[in-house]
């Protein structure tokens, strides 16, 4: 069965929300005593303090979340294949590469995303600190550095979790689709992107295109394994986005493109798309490619016959509205699942059943977005 597009954005922006509330309430303080210091032209005292803030720690409190998300985006792509409970995944702990991926996440957030965030707030204070003794502006009552300070390092925040989010959970789906097409023989796979006016160039050029399986599942192995996160802006660079090598990258032709390695979303953060079933498949033995039946892409907005098992679940929303994946995932995550054990559940989660006068459950409406949901979830 296939997944909307949309529902597995709504699960990348989940681990978002959750991420950047633990760190908002962490490094709060933090950020308003650097800028207070430097409010106050203490600027020395405010450079030393930067050294304080760490997206790392927050990744690490978070660890249960990361998993539980990563470990959904795998699920994502194997049940293009089938219902969850008949994957290669169903009643097996949880792969290894999901730790690997886990490893990696962390990592990233501790180096890379850290110092981005270092960076930018010295860059602000380098920037107050000159004004200051360039007189170009006084230190006086009612100065909204603060507040401008805060905020705009909170958004910096969000921007390093919405990246490696986004990364981590493209990256697992792709790989718990490769997996699941091998054990499943299908060969081929093609890519598809949401068609939308928010599409990049690169994105558009490469919808339909299709490649084999082999090729991809080693390629994804290879990014989520990579020992330094650094090194994947050598080993997996993006491709560029400016109007010239935009033009380069449509005349590359499939051969070209799996030497490149832009054979697989995401080809850029936050990019929304995934691999379907291809409409070719390959000889293993020759290398022949040959037409198949076309793939049925009805998309199934429920997880019924996708995660079965508990009874159906009433929930109040407006006649008709079908509820998300994302929604009946969020079901499961307010059950705070604190082991493995709470993962491999996934395949438990009953379908939603919509109607017009339902009886609330947990207070929860399921027209809530996942974010807004994760992000009322204690830790725990």
């Amino acid at each position: 069965m296939t997944v909307r597009n949309e529902a597995f954005i709504d699960l990348e922006m989940s681990l978002t929300a959750r991420l950047f509330n633990a760190w908002e309430k962490s490094a709060g303080e933090s950020l308003q005593l650097i800028a207070q210091k430097a409010d106050a032209g203490d600027f020395d005292e405010a450079y030393k303090m930067v050294k304080s803030l760490d997206l790392g720690d927050t990744a690490k409190s978070n660890i249960k979340i990361i998993r539980l998300i990563g470990m959904s985006a795998i699920l994502f792509g194997a049940v293009e294949f089938g219902k969850s409970t008949s994957t290669s995944f169903s009643k097996k702990k949880p792969p290894k590469m999901l730790n690997v991926a886990v490893d990696t996440f962390i990592k990233t957030m501790s180096g890379s995303a850290t110092d981005n965030i270092r960076v930018r707030a010295l860059v602000l204070l380098n920037q107050e600190e000159a004004r200051r003794k360039a007189r170009i502006i006084q230190k006086a009552e009612g100065t909204d550095f603060t507040k401008s300070f805060v905020s705009f390092m909170k958004k910096a925040g969000v921007t390093e979790f919405n990246i490696t989010s986004s990364l981590h959970s493209s990256r697992l789906s792709s790989w718990g689709y490769t997996i699941e097409a091998e054990a499943t023989g299908v060969t081929r796979y093609r890519i598809s992107e949401v068609l939308d006016n928010r599409i990049c160039p690169i994105c558009t050029t490469m919808h339909g295109k299709e490649f084999n399986i082999s090729s991809a599942k080693k390629l994804v192995e290879e990014r989520l394994s990579v020992e330094d996160p650094m090194d994947l802006k050598t080993i997996a660079p993006f491709p560029k986005q400016d109007k010239e090598s935009v033009a380069l990258f449509g005349k590359m032709n499939d051969d070209q493109l799996l030497a490149a390695g832009h054979i697989m979303p995401p080809f850029h953060p936050r990019c929304r798309g995934l691999l379907r079933k291809g409409k070719t498949e390959v000889n293993v033995e020759t290398g022949e490619v040959t037409s198949r039946e076309p793939t049925d892409d009805a998309f199934d907005q429920t997880l019924e016959g996708l995660l079965p098992g508990l009874p159906p679940i009433i929930a109040p929303v407006s006649a008709g509205r079908a509820t998300s994946v994302a929604d009946e995932l969020a079901k499961l995550l307010i059950r705070k699942p604190t082991t493995d054990r709470g993962i491999n559940n996934l395949a438990n989660i009953g379908p939603v059943v919509v109607t017009a006068e339902a009886v609330p459950i947990n207070v929860l409406a399921v027209d809530a977005t996942l974010g807004e949901i994760l992000g009322n979830i204690p830790d725990g």
